[in-house]
């Protein structure tokens, strides 16, 4: 247990945090909720960046941010693994993050976790709740669950305005506990995406999974756009309830919009004799539509590739083949102004075959682009009118909205650049600043 404050937590000039060890991310985790006599800190207006490798395999997870955490939050290519969490009573969300509002999470790589609930919580491996145009993007976690109601596998609640892309879920095993069937996960990737709220570019694989009625990349309800995502269930343990559920493959509810998504179609279980593909799914997106879907399929193995059950089109470019058909739809999201990662084939570790992966490299590769700068200066922030760029040879500025659609680029020739932002809806934006050497910097700026 974390007490003082250890030396791997260091503030920088500028109040910004960098983490060097597995206490001083526990210190950020007792400062966010304040523990042990300490003053809340949601880390408004600060970005905390990972400097070191992390393992959390010394004790149990108490969540940052149970109420909130209001910051940026910088993986930086550093990996987080022997996180093992479970239910702590007194809180009603868990996860690495409990609440996120108003906050930018980034590549963060979460490797062999294990989660582990023994009370209802509003539950995620990454986060609980995510609100308030919270922007979550650059994320991989790998995970064993047990679990039970109220969780999901890697976020729970996507609540309003909030954007969650380039990401992938993989998780061995999902287990309710105690056979605790009829209240068990609520989806495979989150149990609800809200009104506003942008999902795309993000994968969930699964390779066992306890009966549920909810096998969706959502596992409830839409309302917000899910677009360019798909999921993979491959194992399917203990069908004893009666009767069998639909494949429901996207999401049980949708009134929102779903664009090129993907499901398979093939689940395996045991009957108690073999393991055989199960018998009475129906293939279907989803159970209940009030809104629009659009090249939503299905897909099988055929002779080694995965083949979708009807071929989408993209521009003058058809395909019914799975991993095409993700990297034209994140070429289309790309044309529309989104930033998206490419698809690979890669090895999925517990299923001894290949599904397409978000190709990592692409960050790791143009690291400058995900960290703050010190040498920065944006002011005033928050604003209202007009905001001030400086830095050293600025050549252009892209700010983004918070469903990761440019709003405005300006191009430039100086040290500092000044931006009228009135005409701007209020709320958060994501401002990449790319100076004349072809660093590229990010930075969150708000818009009241």
């Amino acid at each position: 247990m974390v007490t003082e404050q250890p030396e791997g937590y260091v503030v920088d000039e500028n109040g910004d945090v960098h983490i060097y060890s597995a206490e001083a991310l526990a210190w950020v985790s007792v400062l966010s909720n304040g523990l042990h006599g300490t003053e809340v800190n949601t880390y408004k207006g600060v970005t905390i960046t990972l400097e070191n490798d992390i393992d959390l395999s010394a004790a149990r997870w108490y969540a940052i941010g149970v109420n909130g955490f209001e910051g940026i939050f910088d993986g930086n290519q550093k990996v987080i693994s022997g996180f093992t969490m479970s239910s702590i009573y007194g809180t009603y969300v868990s996860g690495l993050f409990g609440t996120l509002s108003k906050a930018i999470v980034r590549n963060i790589i979460i490797q062999d976790a294990k989660v582990c609930y023994f009370i209802d919580d509003h539950a995620g491996l990454l986060a609980g709740i995510i609100k308030d145009a919270t922007i979550v993007d650059n994320c991989y976690a790998n995970c064993n669950y047990w679990l039970r109601a109220s969780t999901s596998p890697f976020i729970y609640h996507i609540r309003q305005n909030c954007t969650v892309s380039n990401c992938i879920l993989y998780a061995e095993t999902i287990d309710p506990v105690n056979n605790d069937i009829f209240s068990g996960y609520e989806g495979l990737f989150t149990s609800m995406v809200a009104g506003g709220a942008h999902v795309y570019n993000c994968a969930s694989i699964i390779g066992e999974a306890y009966f549920s009625d909810w096998y969706g990349f959502v596992g409830g309800g839409n309302s917000g756009k899910i677009e360019n995502c798909y999921v993979y269930l491959h194992f399917l343990t203990d069908n004893s309830c009666s009767g069998h559920p639909s494949r429901k493959g996207i999401v049980d509810l949708n009134r929102g919009e779903i664009y090129n998504c993907y499901y398979n179609r093939d689940v395996l279980y045991d009957n108690g004799v073999d393991t055989v593909p199960f018998p009475s799914f129906v293939d279907i997106p989803y159970n209940e539509n009030y809104g629009i879907v659009e090249n939503t399929f299905s897909y099988a193995n055929d002779n080694g590739f995965w083949q979708l059950k009807e071929s989408v089109v993209f521009n003058d470019n058809s395909t019914d083949n799975l991993l095409d058909a993700l990297n034209l739809g994140a070429e289309k999201l790309r044309e529309e102004g989104y930033a998206c990662l490419d698809w690979e084939m890669s090895e999925v570790d517990f299923l001894d075959a290949e599904l397409p992966t978000l190709d990592f490299s692409s960050i790791f590769d143009n690291t400058q682009e995900l960290i703050s700068n010190n040498n920065v200066s944006i002011y005033p922030n928050p604003t209202e009118n007009n905001i001030t760029i400086e830095a050293d040879d600025i050549t252009q500025i892209e700010i983004y909205n918070t469903v990761g659609q440019m709003v405005e680029r300006v191009d430039a020739d100086d040290d500092s650049v000044e931006i009228n932002v009135s005409s701007y809806n209020s709320g958060v934006y994501l401002m990449k600043i790319t100076l004349n050497n072809g660093q590229t910097f990010t930075e969150k700026v708000v818009v009241r």
